[in-house]
C-alpha cells in the first residue's frame, strides 16, 4: 500500500485532520459532515468562508466526484442527491467517530490506515520486525 496524506485523510482520518485545522485556525473553523444516504461518510472543514479538506479547497460536489472516481470500476452508481452536507457542533460524537474510522471497513472498503500506520510508527523507530 502507498501510504500518503491524502490517502490518510480521505480513507477515515478526515476527523483527525479537522483537529490539525482547529489548532491553527481555531476561531475561524466549523466542522461539517458529508452524508451518503444518511451514512456519516467524510468531515471537511470550514475556514472563514471556504471549505478544506486534505485536498485542499473543496466543497460537496468535489467530494462527489471523488467518490465517483474512486468507485469507478463498480456498478454502483451514486446520485448526487443522495449526498448531503450538514454543520456539525464540535461536541457532536460523529466527529470522534470520523477519527477513529480509519480501520478496515468492509462496506466502505477503506484501507487498513491503522495498520500501515502502526508499520510505519515501528519502522521509524528502528522496529522493523521484517528484518528479524
Amino acid at each position: 500500500m502507498n501510504l500518503d496524506a491524502e490517502q490518510v485523510f480521505l480513507n477515515g482520518n478526515c476527523g483527525n485532520l479537522y483537529k490539525i485545522f482547529v489548532s491553527k485556525f481555531s476561531k475561524f473553523t466549523t466542522p461539517f459532515l458529508i452524508r451518503y444516504e444518511q451514512k456519516p461518510i467524510h468531515i471537511i472543514t470550514k475556514i472563514g468562508e471556504k471549505f478544506y479538506d486534505i485536498t485542499g479547497e473543496t466543497s460537496l460536489e468535489k467530494y462527489i466526484g471523488y467518490v465517483r472516481e474512486r468507485n469507478s470500476n463498480r456498478v454502483t452508481s451514486f446520485e448526487d442527491k443522495d449526498f448531503t452536507l450538514e454543520q456539525l457542533s464540535v461536541a457532536n460524537p460523529l466527529l470522534n467517530k470520523m477519527c477513529d474510522m480509519y480501520r478496515y471497513n468492509e462496506e466502505y472498503e477503506q484501507s487498513e490506515i491503522d495498520y500501515e500506520m502502526h508499520k510505519l510508527t515501528r519502522l521509524l523507530n528502528g522496529r522493523d520486525e521484517s528484518q528479524k
